[in-house]
């Protein structure tokens, strides 16, 4: 998703055509070895770029020009976490703001989620620079005491949400009478449910009007009906589902990030795509990383990729789990289970190393499979090897070393091959435990391949 395309000689980059070339500024992208690291990394990601994404915008910017061939609906971008959905909807707002709508912006989020029109009180108050607001001919944003006025803090009746959605109706009737409108809310399936209803309601209203409603979520959860499941059956309603990034967009951003003159080899790029699964968020950060440490060349061999864990990867995966409808303390727990068991982990595994009942850890491990974060198979696995990596790293060092332990003396407990629960006793051996000890010395060690 993100990357650096340069601008050379004052000349657009020939892949960027009208109207997404209008996203782009120009940038003179200029080497010579009088400039420090930090600057050439500065200036290399300058400016981002949205990656397999064009026919999205395209249609995007057609709806906004009023060229769009299909009814006025509800948009809904979805996608796994780390896709891009955020990135792409800012792009679609830049795009909105340059075809003169005014444009509104919200954004869900777990820890608001219970408070009452949380959702609506974003949109309808001035919002600077992404709301340009001109009504009647004049600079104005919505007073907002005409938001505050009909809320309550805490859950409405029947009666008073109808009042509340015939006000927000008359104040986009008449924001829009001046000029089109689009109302963009951000990760929606963290909407607090008054808010949720009210996009429903104005879902269902559009036809005709000149207000667009843009919205991002989530892929769809099993076994659940939420609001925006609502919004996504409307038969006016347009999904568009983003996928990662493929094998060879990855092989261009690392060419560009790294600033290779050649074509960066397959190694890099399996080992890139491999760790990151195309997440272009995964991406981004490792080739940061990357940058970082003055790679250049052929890059750096497989085990340097896999074993990258930026601090930026680690946050957003704690802040993941966190934001996910289960406990986010057992969720974790489970997922560094699996990170420390490797290619031993099965359910019955990782339930008793995390220390949570095997009905719950089934539980947990679907709602980590929705989520993007774990894969099932013969065994249960990080779906990407940068979230592996973060996990353990996210844990420290003596975290991984006492659940190393554990797992040494799960995995011999399950008779499971000598060599096996080696590792894990020569990773966790700086525990002080006697046990540990014991089996360190022992001589069906000898042999089997672990080096100290």
């Amino acid at each position: 998703m993100y990357s650096s395309e340069k601008f050379e000689n004052e000349v657009l980059a020939p892949h960027l055509k009208p109207p997404l070339a209008r996203l782009g500024r120009k940038l003179t992208v200029a080497g010579g070895p009088g400039r420090s690291a930090h600057e050439r990394r500065s200036t290399v990601w300058a400016q981002p770029r949205l990656y397999e994404r064009e026919a999205i915008l395209e249609e995007m910017a057609a709806m906004f020009s009023g060229n769009w061939e299909r009814p006025n609906g509800a948009v809904i971008i979805e996608g796994a976490s780390w896709t891009g959905r955020t990135a792409l909807l800012g792009a679609a707002r830049r795009l909105a703001v340059e075809s003169g709508l005014t444009v509104f912006h919200a954004r869900g989020n777990d820890l608001e989620r219970g408070t009452a029109w949380g959702v609506v009180r974003q949109l309808l108050t001035p919002q600077s620079p992404w709301q340009v607001v001109k009504a009647h001919g004049r600079n104005e944003a919505p007073d907002a005491s005409s938001v505050d006025e009909p809320l309550g803090d805490g859950a409405s009746t029947s009666g008073q949400l109808a009042a509340h959605f015939r006000h927000f109706e008359e104040l986009l009737r008449r924001l829009s009478s001046a000029r089109p409108v689009l109302v963009a809310v951000d990760d929606v399936h963290l909407a607090d449910p008054e808010s949720c209803r009210w996009m429903f309601y104005l879902a269902r209203r559009l036809g005709h009007r000149r207000v667009h409603l843009v919205l991002t979520s989530d892929l769809p959860r099993r076994g659940a009906l939420t609001a925006v499941d609502r919004i996504r059956a409307e038969p006016s309603a347009r999904v568009m589902t983003i996928q990662p990034l493929s094998q060879s967009t990855v092989a261009k951003m690392i060419g560009s990030a790294l600033n290779f003159r050649e074509p960066c080899s397959e190694d890099l790029v399996d080992a890139v795509y491999g760790a990151s699964g195309g997440s272009p968020l995964l991406v981004v950060a490792i080739l940061r990383e990357l940058s970082a440490t003055g790679i250049a060349g052929g890059g750096p061999p497989y085990e340097v990729v896999e074993g990258l864990a930026p601090v930026q990867v680690g946050k957003a995966l704690l802040a993941r789990v966190a934001a996910l409808p289960a406990d986010g303390t057992s969720l974790l727990a489970l997922l560094q289970a699996v990170a420390v068991l490797g290619a031993e982990a099965d359910l019955r595994g990782c339930a008793q190393l995390a220390g949570i009942d095997p009905t719950l850890a089934a539980m947990l491990v679907d709602c980590l499979v929705d989520d993007g974060l774990l894969s099932t198979g013969g065994s249960l696995r990080c779906q990407q090897g940068a979230v592996e990596a973060a996990t353990l790293q996210e844990m420290g060092f003596a975290g991984r070393a006492r659940m190393h332990l554990a797992a040494a003396r799960l995995l011999e407990e399950r008779e499971r091959p000598a060599e096996v629960v080696a590792n894990h006793l020569l990773l966790g051996e700086h525990c002080v435990d006697q046990w540990a000890a014991r089996r360190v010395g022992r001589p069906w060690l000898e042999g089997t391949g672990t080096q100290r």
